[in-house]
């Protein structure tokens, strides 16, 4: 790998000189329409504290419902040699039936209104057309340079805009607001150049550039998506349920301060025609596979296999194998957990003995989840599938103060995940190398994750190209990122508004492609026999067709987290297993019972991101309904149930996502919730038959 050093930008040169960005010194919206009473009162209000600046069409008369109102001050760039301005706007959401809506923008008298008191009645008469642009979700950019050039000529600071729409045409798009902490509000991108990119970024080697990196790994990128797009759509099954099987309601809420709904469930007494197993009746290896007729190839290890249109992972004596893991299996953190586990067991070895033959023996669980103590939990004479996160990119930008995490999932310092950085290659090799290597050999291990939750939305295209380069850490993701837009539009004098959500989609889709050709090799390198289960998705990108096509070529299982579905969708498990080939495994799902504060009142269930029910039964109720769909989907291999443990309320090192809730099969004095365990036990011992039961009954899928 070629030795890259960055060389500070020349602040003297116009080429090197990075864009500035001035934000909105007021920015609201108005209403024409009527409220609920009938009455105009909507007219007369204003909404200048709201984070969202509303745009918006009434789609049932086509009257104009809502204008966005913007002011700049750019006095400050006054005396600056500025090629372009582009207006910037992110779309936090949008109701437009086409995916986007077509916004004028006018020059309004910046007199004429303030955002503490303009309402529909007050608002300015709409002046010079400045532009016309679709909008939709995530970034836009509109170039207003002739305007802005004009007012600054004329000695005039402030530049005052309007937002409106042709009043034929609905639609609906919420920008954020200079109010919203949680997105980018509305900003003038001042240019130094034509393209609004900065090109003097150069090595301490005379003969390389970071352009030249750059330009191998877009190169790289383009042959891989080639390839990768060669293979088509793999075979994939659409699950069809059976509406008379949901016997039951349980009330749901997303969080106790919500109103409950009735959700229908289904339970493994409801699954018509099917007669459960009795003691004795499914034998398993000491892996925790199916001993049946159905054999797949004895490899010596843990392996995915296709028979019957069904992608199962197959353990190393060559039976099949449908995963049931526990996630953070563990003897405890500090307090009141491991004194619990310490009482009754003794020993961190003891405990590993017992719970895993309570899980695996009473219980039907045959694998660990992540974050478990895989160093005890290997020990014990025969195992459950053994996993772990390894921490790859997570790790790389914390080393590097560029990881801004303060949840358990992965945020990055500007939004810029650092995938291209010559070192992460080397950084990946040398992690890799020390926490693989030492289960090389061993049979148990049903695979590696490489990270956890990396947060990677739409916009992350737009983050690299407006990176600040004078920081070392941008320079690689800022070159890469201008040189696959040049390469995608065909234009040498790319501009920021060239992007659209089709670039945005194949950039997230080569930054994955990127990040799992160098993880997935550097743990292939050391443990060659092991699965690799991809980085626990967040939606954005298990929803996402050309993600999944990637991780189909790097992945052996792909892993994600899957919150927020009472039971699993039918047609995103079909479009994951079509679009990869890949066989997927559900990492993170839970929900919380309000009745552990009988015990507890400190456990709230306000934080983390499962469901809230009202009782340990109903917990057991959603597990039921929650994997029988998953069994009946052929491109499924198991899941994680997160987690062991309910969260401590007194140890405060915890993110706050893991403070006050019910998560676990244990409350934190060790005592198990029965009632639960009780319903994990019946589906689970059920489970292998379950799926040949499914899989047999033509009427549950195409």
């Amino acid at each position: 790998m070629k030795k890259y050093q960055i060389l500070p930008v020349k602040a003297n040169d116009e080429n090197s000189k990075k864009p500035l960005f001035l934000k909105s010194v007021e920015d609201t919206y108005v209403i024409d329409g009527d409220d609920e009473s009938g009455a105009n009162a909507l007219r007369d209000k204003n909404f200048c504290d709201s984070d969202i600046l509303h745009f918006k069409a009434d789609p049932k008369n086509g009257k104009l419902h809502r204008k966005v109102l913007l002011k700049f001050d750019v006095s400050s760039v006054c005396d600056e040699p500025i090629k372009k301005f582009s207006l910037r706007l992110f779309g936090v959401g949008s109701q437009d039936p086409n995916g986007c809506a077509v916004m004028n923008v006018y020059e309004v008298d910046e007199n004429a209104w303030n955002e503490r008191t303009v309402t529909f009645n007050t608002v300015p008469a709409k002046g010079e057309l400045v532009a016309t642009a679709n909008v939709g979700r995530s970034f836009n950019y509109i170039d207003i340079s002739n305007l802005v050039k004009r007012k600054i000529k004329a000695g005039q600071n402030i530049v005052s805009l309007m937002l409106s729409g042709d009043d034929n045409e609905p639609f609906h798009v919420k920008f954020a607001s200079s109010k919203n902490e949680g997105a980018d509000g509305p900003a003038l991108i001042a240019s130094y150049t034509e393209s609004g990119f900065t090109t003097d970024i150069a090595s301490n080697d005379s003969t390389e550039t970071v352009w030249s990196y750059a330009a191998e790994m877009v190169k790289e990128w383009c042959a891989d998506w080639e390839e990768i797009l060669g293979k088509g759509d793999a075979p994939a099954e659409y699950v069809y349920e059976k509406d008379e099987e949901y016997n039951k309601t349980v009330d749901v809420t997303r969080t106790p301060k919500k109103p409950y709904t009735e959700m229908r469930t289904r339970t493994l007494d409801s699954i018509i025609g099917y007669t459960p197993v009795k003691d004795g009746d499914i034998k398993l290896d000491e892996y925790g596979g199916y001993i049946c007729d159905k054999k797949f190839n004895a490899t010596g290890w843990f392996h995915v296999e296709e028979k019957d249109g069904r992608l199962w992972t197959v353990t190393p004596k060559g039976n099949p194998f449908f995963r049931r893991a526990m996630v953070s299996l563990s003897p405890g953190g500090e307090g009141r957990q491991n004194t619990a586990v310490m009482n009754k067991c003794g020993t961190k070895e003891k405990w590993a003995e017992l719970e895993t033959d309570h899980l695996k023996n009473d219980l039907g669980f045959n694998a660990l989840g992540g974050w478990s103590a895989i160093d005890a939990l290997s020990k014990v004479k025969e195992p459950m599938a053994l996993c772990h996160i390894v921490g790859f990119v997570s790790v790389y930008a914390r080393e590097n103060g560029m990881n801004n995490s303060k949840g358990g999932s992965t945020t990055f310092v500007g939004g810029v995940m650092p995938m291209f950085d010559p070192a992460f290659a080397e950084f990946a090799d040398r992690r890799a190398k020390a926490i693989v290597t030492p289960y090389a050999d061993n049979s148990f291990v049903y695979g590696w994750m490489s990270d956890n939750e990396l947060h990677s939305e739409l916009k992350l295209l737009d983050s690299y190209l407006m990176a600040d380069i004078e920081n070392p850490w941008f320079a690689y993701s800022y070159a890469v990122a201008w040189t696959f837009l040049r390469t995608v539009t065909g234009k040498e004098n790319v501009d920021i508004c060239d992007v659209t959500d089709e670039y945005r989609k194949l950039f997230r889709a080569m930054v994955y492609n990127r990040y799992f050709r160098v993880v997935a090799s550097a743990v292939k390198k050391y443990a060659p026999n092991h699965m690799f289960m991809g980085s626990r998705f967040l939606p954005g990108c298990y929803r996402d067709e050309y993600v999944q096509r990637v991780a189909g070529k790097w992945c052996d299982v792909i892993s994600l987290n899957y919150y927020g579905a009472w039971a699993p969708d039918s047609e995103l498990m079909q479009n994951i297993q079509k679009w990869s080939g890949t066989p997927f495994i559900i990492t993170e799902w839970y929900a919380k019972g309000m009745d552990v504060q009988k015990k507890d009142p400190r456990l709230t269930n306000e934080s983390g991101a499962g469901f809230t029910v009202r009782t340990q039964k109903d917990r057991g109720y959603f597990y039921h309904n929650y994997t029988l769909k998953l069994m009946e989907c052929k491109g499924c291999a198991g899941f994680d149930w997160f987690k062991m443990w309910d969260n401590d309320p007194d140890n405060l090192k915890t993110d706050l996502s893991n403070r006050n809730s019910n998560k676990g099969i244990y409350d934190n004095d060790y005592v198990e919730y029965t009632e639960l365990t009780d319903a994990m036990r019946v589906v689970n011992k059920n489970c292998y038959k379950l799926i040949g039961f499914f899989d047999s009954d033509k009427t549950r899928s195409n």
